[in-house]
């Protein structure tokens, strides 16, 4: 997993549209990623299923069927929890983004604020025949 600073160099001389396809392609691969786990998963589920032929009798048959379905119960189950998980999750991953980017604006202002601060404390003190007038007295 690349870290943070080496994100930030390799995003550093990008413009906005650049931006805006790397993210969507970070999200594209979240997304391919994900579709892949799920579909390696039910491929393995149904996988499983009993096949007619791999049974002597009817009756043998019938009940790994109802085993089966019984499975397909547990897995739709864990399948609806997972999906409130993720939602969870992305709800409180977006919410982390949010929070992230308003502090971002935050200290990036509480920066601007400074320095014009400090610039106009440097122009005062600099230009001000006051500042001047006391600087000779002292």
């Amino acid at each position: 997993m690349a870290m943070v600073e080496e994100i930030q160099e390799e995003l550093k001389d990008k413009d906005v549209d650049q931006l805006d396809d790397y993210i969507n392609k970070k999200f594209d691969d979240l997304n391919q990623g994900f579709i892949n786990y799920s579909n390696t998963t039910r491929e393995y589920v149904r996988s499983l299923a009993p096949k007619r032929s791999d049974y002597l009798s009817e009756e043998d048959f019938k009940k790994a069927k109802e085993e089966y379905q019984n499975f397909i119960a547990w897995v739709t189950g864990v399948i609806q929890k997972l999906s409130e998980w993720l939602k969870d999750l992305f709800e409180k991953i977006l919410s982390f983004f949010k929070s992230l980017w308003n502090w971002i604006k935050a200290q990036v202002q509480n920066v601007a604020k400074k320095y014009t601060l400090y610039l106009n404390i440097n122009c005062l003190l600099n230009f001000s025949p006051i500042y001047n007038k006391a600087f000779i007295i002292y």
